[in-house]
């Protein structure tokens, strides 16, 4: 079966066989300035599709799958109106037999990124799969296989959206909630109500602070690379100053979760060595370096030595 991504190519080749060459001229301009409108749109996809483990006949059927699944990603409009860098999005995906009789059934692990800091990975996932059978995006039939696939774009586009504006990500993530509640009224709910968790630990009200702070902060790496510094201090003293106000509920009523404190871990894991860089030769380096050994003791002899350096 041809994608629809070849059939547009077929449709477009015999129109424009039939048209004046100045006309074809006007619309190829045209189309260059739609395909790159276009691809701002697009999740900047890298899909790996593992197999070994399959029977043979298994293996051979799903031939056609890595190219299904670059399709669904890339030629989809996941984000409207966009304008800015396309967003990474890394897709693994290893697959097991699990047919039941005459039905192709497969159970998988996934491991989901934005090759940076957001990483997610997924043991229980299970879905039937024919290779007749098209992956589409639709609202409203749920099917086990692209739901997954949607919860997890979502679920990355949402992250990066915290990033650019403040909770910028709630748009995606409510579609992947409308996502969770198809998959949990369906026949293939295992596996959902950990991921429903998963998201709802993202949208509870105690973590709107720290999504907050990812605005703040990704703000003070854009003016980085701006080359306006001192701006990008200034926004990363306020979104150290967000966290410290997100840890000092350690030992209070209202409390920091456990998912929360490995929350903001995490953030330094990926972070500290941009937040050292750009403070090591500042004057007030070791107001700020002792801060950090404050927030993040886990690289407390990284500051050190920077303080040293």
């Amino acid at each position: 079966m041809l994608s629809w991504k070849t059939l547009k190519e077929k449709c477009l080749i015999g129109i424009f066989a039939r048209m004046p060459g100045g006309i074809i001229l006007v619309l190829f301009l045209w189309g260059l300035i739609g395909l790159g409108a276009q691809a701002e749109a697009l999740l900047d996809a890298n899909i790996e599709l593992f197999t070994e483990l399959l029977p043979d006949e298994k293996e051979e059927k799903l031939e056609n799958l890595q190219g299904e699944l670059e399709d669904y990603f890339c030629d989809h409009e996941w984000i409207e109106d966009f304008s800015g860098p396309a967003i990474p999005f890394s897709f693994r995906i290893y697959l097991v037999d699990e047919s039941r009789g005459f039905e192709d059934r497969y159970g998988a692990r996934v491991h989901v990124s934005n090759d940076y800091d957001l990483q997610y990975l997924d043991k229980d996932i299970h879905f039937p799969y024919q290779p007749d059978e098209p992956l589409e995006h639709d609202a409203i039939i749920y099917h086990p296989l692209t739901g997954l696939l949607d919860f997890y774009a979502y679920l990355i586009i949402g992250g990066e959206m915290d990033k650019r504006a403040t909770l910028g990500g709630d748009p995606y993530f409510k579609k992947a909630q409308e996502v969770v509640q198809s998959a949990l009224f369906s026949e293939y709910y295992r596996g959902w109500n950990r991921r429903k968790e998963e998201l709802e630990a993202i949208l509870i009200d105690e973590n709107i602070p720290f999504r907050k702070m990812l605005a703040v902060y990704f703000r003070a790496l854009s003016y980085v690379e701006e080359g306006e510094l001192e701006k990008a201090k200034r926004f990363c003293l306020s979104a150290l100053a967000m966290i410290e106000e997100i840890l000092a509920r350690r030992g209070t009523e209202e409390g920091l979760s456990r998912e929360q404190e490995e929350q903001i871990a995490r953030f330094f894991t990926y972070h500290y060595m941009e937040i050292a860089d750009l403070f090591k030769q500042d004057r007030n380096a070791q107001a700020v370096f002792e801060q950090l050994m404050t927030l993040d003791p886990q690289h407390g002899e990284i500051y050190q030595k920077h303080l040293k350096d």
